[in-house]
């Protein structure tokens, strides 16, 4: 719907927003993001290994999935594949009388009045 009132118009190529959406600085995710690439140095087997924060967490993951936990397995095939999607069945009655049955099965059948 058009504003009727031609002097709240923008000009053409102006934006209402020149400045954009705010930027979320201090958002867990932004804070996650602007750490991960961080590089984190630790010790397997006697050797030093040096990656990427993101890096680490993906190996610590993947050797839990590997090594039995069934969590690990969970949240590695969630990330890798997404989360599956379950199939549902649903039944309907097909004829108006079974579906009249139904709905009187669950909501009770009317009482009929005698006259």
């Amino acid at each position: 719907m058009s504003n009727p009132n031609p002097s709240y118009k923008f000009p053409p190529g102006e934006s209402g927003n020149p400045n954009g959406r705010p930027k979320e600085e201090n958002s867990i995710t932004a804070i996650i993001r602007a750490n991960s690439g961080d590089q984190v140095t630790f010790k397997l087997k006697g050797e030093e290994h040096t990656m990427s924060k993101a890096e680490a967490m993906d190996f610590i993951l993947t050797s839990k999935a590997i090594s039995g936990n069934l969590k690990a397995m969970e949240i590695y095939m969630d990330r890798h594949d997404g989360k599956s999607v379950q199939p549902q069945e649903h039944t309907f009655p097909t004829k108006s009388d079974e579906m009249l049955d139904t709905i009187n099965d669950i909501i009770g059948k009317p009482e009929k009045k005698s006259d």
